[in-house]
């Protein structure tokens, strides 16, 4: 006999995200120890940003990283999960310290487009 779960016991999942997720469909480049890695982008928020790394690169969870963005200054991050060649980068330091990437993220939010006319 299969026992019976009370549904009051039931934890409801919850997304742990502060932060809501935007496509962000451009390449970026994280750099570590003496490495470099091209990722293709797949969202970013005010708190950090996700993609999938091409090649296969051994890059472990809370590894320190500096996200370079397209002609954006860069920015510190901690690799917060990986699932194969994909990777979630949780950034350290605060946007409001970087107009600049803080205005990408607005854009993004908005609807524009990530990089603007002509900037390729």
């Amino acid at each position: 006999m299969i026992p019976m779960q009370d549904p009051n016991s039931v934890r409801l999942l919850t997304s742990r995200r502060k932060t809501r997720r935007h496509d962000y469909r451009v390449p970026f480049e994280l750099r570590y120890d003496d490495r470099a890695l091209i990722v293709d982008g797949l969202n970013i928020s005010r708190s950090g940003i996700a993609g999938i790394v091409r090649g296969i690169v051994p890059l472990a969870e809370r590894t320190r990283v500096r996200v370079h963005l397209h002609h954006y200054r860069p920015i510190e991050g901690t690799v917060r999960w990986t699932r194969g060649r994909e990777v979630g980068i949780s950034f350290i330091e605060d946007l409001a310290n970087h107009p600049r990437l803080h205005a990408l993220v607005a854009r993004v939010e908005n609807g524009q487009p990530a990089l603007p006319a002509g900037s390729t």
